[in-house]
């Protein structure tokens, strides 16, 4: 097999792909309501095509340069003059330099009909948060039956004899939500919905919706960062003002467990069964 009709070949398909995975990601909803609605195209989740999409760019990168490699000559006669020597000004490489650098700053500068694309692309995102609605909040799917039902004012217990009433398994104080939904083949959304029609039968305020306790930062805390879960402990210690040392102590401390500095916040969370605002907050509190 000759190597030049191989790269050619996987240099098509991955570029095919890697548009159409580009198109799928356009048109998904934020993170945040992909997740707490389990939304999928083609069964595929949003991390899913993401991922993709990543891992075919690499490809297409590699064998990008690897046909520029093996095209060289060519690449270099196109700016070649009469005298076959290299110039720069021919329109062979300025119009395609122009062009890409007019889509780069016309993505800056939101202007049209970049900008146009660009906030068609928020009006997407906002239909499907419309559609499928928002968590309570951010990373909601990361927390435990136990500290969801706690921030939604839902009592734990009856909660659970709901959800085991209602045929679901694996059901547990400690149970991630997230968990929880793909063991059952659901969506966190949906699990909130159940959880909240037995509060609303049960409670004797019947109709009221419960009210979420407000993640904030302490009183002289900072805060959060966005991204917080991809953070590790020594990246939002810094963001804290607190010493990477200080908040590992204040940790197992806390939740008698032992964290490390290069740990992601989302990995913490899931081990002990908070939300990383949570975390974030019991850094910041002192001892």
């Amino acid at each position: 097999m000759k190597i030049r009709k191989l790269i050619s070949w996987i240099s098509m398909w991955s570029f095919s792909i890697l548009g159409f995975t580009g198109l799928v990601l356009y048109f998904t909803p934020h993170g945040r309501t992909a997740n707490w609605a389990d939304w999928r195209f083609l069964r595929l989740t949003k991390d899913d095509w993401g991922a993709i999409h990543v891992i075919l760019s690499m490809l297409f990168l590699t064998t990008a340069i690897w046909h520029i490699y093996l095209n060289w000559k060519p690449l270099m006669n196109y700016i070649r003059n009469s005298s076959k020597k290299i110039t720069f000004a021919k329109p062979e490489f300025l119009v395609p330099l122009i062009l890409t650098l007019v889509f780069c700053l016309g993505a800056y500068f939101h202007v049209p009909p970049f900008g146009t694309a660009l906030d068609g692309l928020e009006s997407v995102k906002s239909h499907w948060e419309d559609k499928y609605g928002a968590p309570p909040w951010g990373h909601a799917e990361l927390a435990s039956l136990k500290s969801f039902c706690k921030k939604m004012n839902f009592d734990l217990d009856k909660g659970i004899a709901a959800l085991q009433e209602a045929g679901y398994k694996d059901v547990s104080p400690m149970v991630l939500l997230r968990d929880l939904a793909a063991a059952n083949d659901t969506s966190p959304k949906a699990v909130l919905e159940l959880l909240k029609a037995n509060a609303a039968n049960t409670s004797p305020a019947a109709g009221e919706e419960p009210q979420v306790h407000e993640e904030v930062a302490p009183a002289d805390g900072k805060p959060a960062p966005s991204g917080l879960g991809r953070l590790t402990l020594e990246q939002i210690s810094e963001k804290a003002g607190v010493a990477v040392d200080t908040a590992i102590r204040r940790l197992e401390k806390k939740l008698h467990t032992k964290a490390t500095a290069d740990m992601k916040i989302k990995e913490i969370a899931e081990k002990t069964g908070e939300t990383p605002m949570d975390i974030w907050a019991m850094i910041q509190e002192g001892e």
